[in-house]
């Protein structure tokens, strides 16, 4: 990154996913804040956009 700006949201998640995401990051030994980081970056890589299949075509 090229500067570092934090900011606070507010995210509504299901109790059941919540506790899953939880459960990972202590797992994996990671507070849950750096969870989420992993996770929205690691779905935001490049790597990952390059696979990504076009959208499902309906009505034919």
């Amino acid at each position: 990154m090229p500067y570092s700006c934090h900011m606070r949201t507010t995210v509504e998640l299901e109790a059941e996913l919540l506790d899953q995401a939880r459960a990972a990051s202590f797992s994996n030994g990671i507070t849950l804040r750096q969870f989420f980081i992993d996770a929205v970056q690691s779905h935001l890589s490049p790597q990952r956009r390059k696979f990504r299949r076009p959208p499902p075509v309906f009505g034919w």
